[in-house]
């Protein structure tokens, strides 16, 4: 069912639109320019099955689709032979319809969308998920928090998929610095991860990175950009990612370990409202999550807490 019931924000910096299906983040405009791929249309942003702002959840990225707890085999729904996308992909949290209210006091607008993730779902675990969109009132910034909880032992990690583009036809002429000297490795013909390798020069954004001539190599040799960078250290007081061309800059402060960083190379002819886009390298995911190879990783005994952020702040150049 669709829930036509969007959230509409405005800051001093900000129009944001928020969407209860899959806690989303539909659309986002910094000093009246576009921030994002943006489809307005409700049903069709509702179904766009690249996750465009969704958030994803209870688990981001792909992990085995047989996983073992406390000696108990828990098989999930496969996105192909033996993997788990993002939680069941369409049949995931990140395509279901989230309790939401609006919050808000001096400092901040606060959206705050709930769900509760059961064992019958596709994903059986008892999870009670919180997601809090904070905006500034004064800064040029906005929060996504991340909260979880269960009364047993469960598998969290949590994400979003916004994909950046700052009303222009493709990200080409962007620049990408990633604190990571060190990116995943996959399995023989599987796209599980198996491990972290040191960034050879074609994946090392450690400095300011003209995105076309990394991805005219990466795309070639490696068929795209869809790596998991392992940040050199957790530290919520830098930037992790910044993402810039000649207009916007955009810096990502988390206290999540890592990112996955996805560039949008499909031609699918998606309703988008951007007007300037072309059909290639439309836009970036830069999607900020902890290391779940092994799945052990996020694994979170019964009644700890979950709780991690993800902050973008924006500037004009």
């Amino acid at each position: 069912m669709i829930n036509n019931n969007l959230i509409n924000i405005k800051t001093r910096y900000f129009d944001a639109k928020l969407n209860p299906c899959g806690a989303s983040l539909q659309g986002l405009y910094f000093n009246s320019k576009q921030m994002l791929l943006t489809i307005d249309d409700i049903k069709s942003f509702n179904d766009a099955d690249l996750f465009f702002g969704k958030t994803l959840a209870p688990v981001a990225g792909r992990i085995p689709s047989s996983i073992n707890i406390n000696n108990n085999t828990i098989n999930l729904v496969e996105d192909e032979e033996n993997v788990s996308l993002h939680s069941g992909k369409k049949k995931s949290l990140s395509f279901r319809q989230f309790d939401s209210e609006v919050e808000e006091n001096d400092k901040a607008i606060n959206v705050v969308f709930r769900i509760k993730n059961t064992k019958e779902d596709v994903f059986p675990f008892d999870i009670d998920i919180k997601v809090t969109y904070s905006f500034s009132k004064e800064e040029n910034e906005f929060t996504i928090f991340y909260d979880g909880s269960s009364n047993l032992d469960y598998l969290i990690s949590m994400s979003n998929h916004l994909y950046f583009n700052f009303d222009t036809s493709d990200i080409n002429d962007y620049y990408l610095m990633i604190n990571s000297n060190n990116i995943s490795e996959f399995n023989p013909s599987s796209k599980l991860i198996k491990g972290l390798i040191k960034c050879n020069s074609d994946f090392d954004f450690t400095t300011p990175c003209k995105l076309k001539n990394k991805l005219d190599i990466i795309d070639k040799a490696y068929g795209g950009l869809d790596h998991f960078f392992l940040f050199d250290k957790v530290d919520e007081n830098i930037p992790q990612i910044t993402l810039n061309n000649n207009e916007i800059k955009l810096e990502i402060f988390t206290s999540m370990e890592g990112s996955n960083i996805y560039v949008d190379s499909t031609k699918i002819k998606f309703p988008f409202s951007n007007k300037k886009l072309g059909l290639i390298r439309r836009g970036i995911a830069l999607e900020c999550q902890n290391q779940n190879f092994p799945y052990s990783r996020i694994i979170y005994p019964a009644n700890k807490k979950y709780n991690q952020f993800i902050r973008y702040k924006f500037y004009n150049i």
